[in-house]
């Protein structure tokens, strides 16, 4: 029969934390958090000693302290690596094993977590229930993680002394004291070549070192000519000086531009032959040649470099060994990606399911860059909490290393349920087989406090719209994913309204502790509804004529909803709203829509309107080549040309779905829909009723670009 071991009875404790002389800076940290948290949940102060010999009769030993290798061979700190850890709790000995690096202290958060009920929800708002007595089980386990490299993205959400308690390992921010991290290098993190071999640098004495595209040799929006032994010798002496201006990296990035325009030259056309045909092998066969000489360089150190499977270079190559200094990050990149189900589920990431497992067998070292957001609309719901459930698990028995779940990665942007989903990755990539359902309640109902049940139907709800067949989610989506529809928006936009005035209600007549505690839980309600008056906002808007004004028809309503949206925008300092659109940008829109206008001033602004429009449309069907492609190949350059702004024009050309993608597309490499082209460009007349013309006139403005006069 277990015995309860009472490590805290009636306010009172015989037992005494214990370090090692030798302990590291991240096991004496975790001493001092262990202790401090179990005074601020029980009034009780648990001393910390460094003792060696002579420990007191009740003891709560961290780390890799010798009484525990001495007394506890089944504990295999080999086996713990850097993160592991083992709870070993008797009548006189709390054992947290672990590591000089991050297995002690992610330890003792964990027994926090598990035995004091504490909750670390995000870096602002951690709960600690008041604890009279802490009663331990009698208990022997190990605990190691599912998958070795963890980070989501979320800039906001990467405090370096918050990360540690989610068991994020991978925080360029983190110091030696909060057990550091796996470092990428963030100077040399992705689309590395033109750092690599610098076009600037190279390109006028040698064109050669720089892909051949279209019979021509480029410098700018492409690759570079991965057959010619120069630019392998050049690109090995960058990462080598790389690695001797940072020592603390792990890994640096050897990794293809954010374009297509890989060389068409002989040479590279040959080495894809070679190895099946595909464009990841001239890129393989480059990192292998820098990962030897980083095994020659750096024989005792780990020491990697990371190449990216993307795009046109996801397919990995046939029979080329992959160099065990060289790691795969796979990416689902669209089209190849699908949000709203677990990969290999859907017929769209059939076959990128099957590139992960070649790739994983072919490489001793993986991980995945997976995207987790909307990247148009971070501020939309966006159900997809089951499929990353589920694709961390189908990574981990695949054998993949780690995960990058990629989020929001810039200052000033807010995501749906940002806390929630940061919260929620880390427990499942630190262990898979947590139960999903568990997790959901967790969090929902310690973060939401009185309004958890509402906010629970209200997530289970909306995870359920991503179950039909016909919904397509992805990271530009949008509205276009099908599943998000006005009525379900309204529904509980009015409801969390009211809870909301409930908690204000709740403050006003509590203490001044409870207040604070629901303070809190208001905001955290409000960035909900934040979500849904963002969606409500974006949804297309019906107008109605009246007395010679024009005006929308939920025109109360909406002024109601965007002034509300408006004081979060400024509360939560939100100053971008996706990837290219600012928040003033979309302000200033919505107060257009929001406002009566005179039905005369807008007929007057439409020809102009329609002016912009078809000049724009025709000097960028001036740059397409013989296929409706972007010459040559990518539709920035092609913008560039045309004289646009290419981040105006990114979301115009969006916005309006003028650009289709194919399966070797990357998102750069767009073509023109012809159809839809046409339509706007020659539109025929229409039997038009005058509260039918406002939204299409509001429609055209919608995404003109600002630099009209560079227009006819």
């Amino acid at each position: 029969m277990s015995q309860k071991i009472e490590l805290i009875k009636n306010k009172t404790t015989n037992f005494t934390i214990v370090l090692s002389d030798k302990a590291s800076p991240s096991q004496k940290y975790a001493a001092s958090e262990l202790s401090r948290y179990i005074e601020e949940s029980t009034g009780v102060k648990i001393n910390i000693a460094n003792l060696i010999e002579d420990l007191p009769k009740k003891s709560i030993i961290l780390g890799d302290h010798p009484y525990i290798t001495k007394n506890y061979p089944q504990i295999d700190f080999e086996n713990l690596e850097n993160e592991g850890y083992y709870f070993k709790f008797t009548e006189h000995r709390i054992i947290i094993a672990g590591s000089k690096i991050r297995g002690t202290l992610y330890g003792v958060y964990s027994f926090l977590e598990e035995f004091l009920n504490i909750r670390f929800y995000d870096p602002e708002y951690t709960i600690i229930p008041a604890n009279e007595d802490i009663i331990l089980p009698e208990i022997s386990e190990e605990r190691t993680p599912s998958l070795k490299y963890r980070i989501v993205t979320y800039l906001n959400l990467l405090d370096p002394e918050f990360t540690p308690t989610q068991k994020c390992n991978m925080n360029p921010f983190a110091e030696e004291e909060l057990g550091g991290c796996y470092l990428l290098s963030t100077a040399h993190l992705t689309h590395t070549f033109y750092q690599l071999v610098n076009p600037k640098k190279y390109f006028k004495t040698h064109p050669e070192y720089f892909a051949l595209v279209n019979g021509e040799r480029i410098s700018n929006m492409g690759q570079l000519c991965l057959s010619n032994p120069e630019v392998i010798k050049i690109a090995t002496e960058s990462v080598l000086r790389w690695f001797k201006e940072d020592p603390r990296v792990m890994s640096m990035g050897v990794i293809q531009n954010d374009v297509n325009n890989y060389c068409e030259c002989a040479e590279c056309k040959k080495l894809e032959q070679k190895y099946g045909g595909v464009h990841s092998a001239p890129i393989v066969n480059l990192c292998n040649q820098i990962g030897e000489r980083l095994a020659n360089e750096y024989p005792d150190q780990e020491k990697y470099i990371h190449t990216i499977a993307y795009t046109y270079s996801l397919e990995p190559p046939e029979d080329l060994e992959i160099h065990p200094r060289v790691i795969i990050v796979a990416c689902d990149m669209y089209p190849d990606c699908a949000d709203d189900k677990p990969i290999g589920t859907d017929s769209r990431t059939k076959k990128y399911l099957e590139y992960v497992r070649e790739w994983a067998r072919l490489a001793d070292h993986m991980m995945i860059w997976h995207y987790a957001v909307d990247f148009v609309h971070p501020l939309l719901p966006f159900p997809n909490f089951k499929s990353l459930y589920e694709n961390a698990k189908i990574y981990q028995e695949i054998g993949i290393e780690g995960i990058l779940y990629q989020a929001t990665t810039q200052l000033g942007v807010y995501g749906e349920f940002e806390e929630f989903r940061n919260w929620f990755c880390y427990k499942v990539l630190w262990n898979t087989n947590v139960e999903y359902r568990e997790l959901v309640k967790d969090f929902i109902y310690g973060y939401y406090g009185t309004a958890a049940d509402l906010i629970y139907e209200y997530f289970n709800n909306l995870q359920k719209l991503a179950k039909p067949k016909e919904v397509r989610m992805h990271l530009y989506s949008g509205l276009e994913a099908g599943y998000l529809k006005k009525p379900f928006v309204l529904n509980y936009q009015k409801k969390i309204e009211g809870v909301m005035k409930k908690l204000e209600t709740e403050i006003d007549n509590n203490t001044e502790k409870v207040t604070e505690q629901t303070r809190l839980v208001l905001d955290h309600v409000e960035k909900v509804l934040f979500s849904l008056d963002y969606t409500y906002l974006i949804f297309p808007v019906e107008y109605e004529v009246a007395l010679g004004k024009i005006k929308p028809k939920d025109f109360n309503y909406r002024k109601k909803v965007l002034k509300r949206f408006q004081s979060c925008v400024k509360k939560y300092r939100v100053g971008v709203l996706s990837e290219n659109v600012g928040a003033k940008a979309f302000l200033e829109r919505q107060k257009l829509i929001c406002g009566e206008n005179s039905i005369l001033a807008i007929a007057e602004l439409a020809p102009t309107i329609m002016g912009i429009l078809n000049s724009l449309l025709k000097k960028v069907m001036n740059n397409l080549d013989d296929k409706q492609g972007f010459r040559p190949n990518d539709y920035i350059t092609s913008a560039l040309k045309a004289g646009f702004h290419p981040l105006e024009l990114n979301s115009w050309m969006n916005e309006k779905q003028l650009v289709s993608w194919t399966r070797d597309a990357d998102i750069w490499t767009r073509k023109l829909n012809e159809e839809r082209v046409k339509s706007y460009v020659n539109p025929e007349i229409p039997h038009t009723t005058r509260k039918q013309l406002p939204s299409a006139v509001f429609g055209m403005i919608k995404g003109v670009p600002n630099q009209t006069e560079k227009f006819e």
